[in-house]
């Protein structure tokens, strides 16, 4: 449904730039060849596996932390008609999340075409809806909208993302001054009636979109930053969040001043066919959850669970009712991995400290977990392909994406792959 963040731009010129840029940064910020990131001591909390699903009805049988956006419940769904409001698919999403003791979070990215600046934006959507990408000719409907929603929903909804990929024209056509109004009128009311909600940035597949945001006087004060983690259809490999994502991203919010948690609310390996066979999805999924953590993200809402269609629908993990894939299983296994761990020294990279660029994808990633009464374990795999790798000497047995369990041999010598193991002691 939406578009991957490397079409952000569509100028080779400016992609050059850009990665330019990002190489630049990761020289600069790690010249003294540090770790992929700074250790972090905090325990993977539930509500890291966030996700998204199209069908209330297919509820995820593997565990659920958060419950991402819902389809179908934009403005244009809900209020058809100025002053006529049909809440009736937000109010089913939001029973089955509390029913589930979970958090919903709702996020915006049309105006109905009775209130669009411009008509011409305009088209037939899902459900027979007109939805518009323009921005709104008067702001006063807009904020009765978010006054309407966020009045109804106190307690219930407690997180509102600002808008969801306003840099790509599929979703918004207006001006970055008009986002800036929209989004810094939905901030002002959602904390005025709310005042313990979460507030996320827009969802932005680019940072550079995000740092022309802020320059217009987009809200810096947002409680997370929010970004869209998919990789490039050309090269969809999960290693890439770190370089291209959240490195360039915190060093922005540096340079500007914003303090926030950084969330994916919407990832997976994206598109249609760009993973087509099942062990590339399972070690896909099993490797983006972890190294999302490992990059510095505390929230990852896969997108997504189901689909209008059983091909490899944007990141689909399930298989019809009653069925599973490979990648959904290893998205099981991976969340048992992980969930409640902590991963004190990030990721390694073949051993040691992150390689400079070019080599920042290819070889031995590690990353080392504990958990209390001395547990130890080590997410490892190869993104070259199979290799051999030494255990260390602490681990006694190696679990894989299927959940099977393995003695390791006396010499320690473990067969590794693309798809990630476990060992443990």
């Amino acid at each position: 449904m939406l578009l991957r963040w490397h079409r952000e731009t569509k100028k080779p010129a400016l992609l050059i730039l850009l990665m330019q840029a990002v190489f630049l940064l990761i020289v600069h910020s790690y010249a003294s060849a540090q770790a992929v990131l700074p250790a972090s001591n905090q325990a993977i909390p539930n509500t890291y596996f966030g996700m998204t699903l199209q069908n209330i009805n297919d509820y995820p049988w593997v565990y659920v932390g958060s419950m991402g956006k819902a389809n179908g419940v934009q403005w244009p769904y809900l209020e058809p008609e100025k002053g006529v409001f049909n809440w009736a698919r937000l109010d089913s999403w939001v029973a089955k999340t509390q029913a589930e003791g979970i958090s919903l979070f709702y996020s915006n990215d049309y105006v109905p075409k009775w209130a669009a600046a411009n008509p011409a934006s305009c088209f037939v959507s899902s459900m027979d809806t007109t939805v518009c990408t323009s921005s709104v000719a008067n702001i006063q409907d807009w904020d009765d909208f978010v006054n309407a929603l966020v009045t109804r929903y106190s307690g219930k909804i407690q997180i509102y993302e600002l808008w969801n990929e306003p840099d790509q024209p599929e979703y918004f056509t207006g001006t970055m001054a008009q986002m800036v109004t929209l989004t810094n009128h939905m901030y002002n009311i959602v904390r005025s009636l709310n005042p313990k909600a979460t507030i996320v940035s827009p969802s932005a597949n680019s940072d550079l979109w995000l740092e022309a945001y802020w320059q217009a006087g987009g809200v810096k004060t947002t409680d997370v930053v929010s970004i869209h983690g998919y990789p490039a259809d050309t090269n969809p490999v999960p290693e890439v969040v770190c370089a291209f994502r959240t490195l360039p991203l915190k060093a922005l919010m540096t340079q500007y001043g914003v303090k926030a948690p950084i969330w994916d609310t919407e990832g997976s390996w994206g598109g249609y066919n760009t993973l087509s066979s099942a062990d590339l999805q399972a070690a896909f999924v099993s490797r983006y959850l972890t190294l999302h953590w490992a990059c510095g993200v505390q929230r990852l809402y896969w997108y997504q669970w189901d689909g209008a269609n059983l091909a490899p629908y944007w990141g689909m993990l399930w298989g019809g009712r009653g069925a599973t894939t490979a990648a959904g299983y290893a998205y099981w296994i991976t969340q048992q991995w992980l969930g409640g761990a902590t991963m004190p020294n990030s990721c390694l990279v073949n051993g040691a400290k992150m390689p400079a660029p070019p080599a920042l994808y290819k070889g031995v990633y590690s990353c080392a977990l504990t958990r209390t009464g001395g547990y130890q374990g080590e997410i490892v795999w190869n993104t070259v392909g199979s290799s051999i790798y030494t255990a260390p000497d602490k681990f006694t047995k190696y679990e894989d994406l299927t959940g099977a369990s393995h003695t390791l041999p006396a010499n320690h010598e473990v067969a590794i792959g693309l798809k990630p193991i476990l060992l443990e002691n």
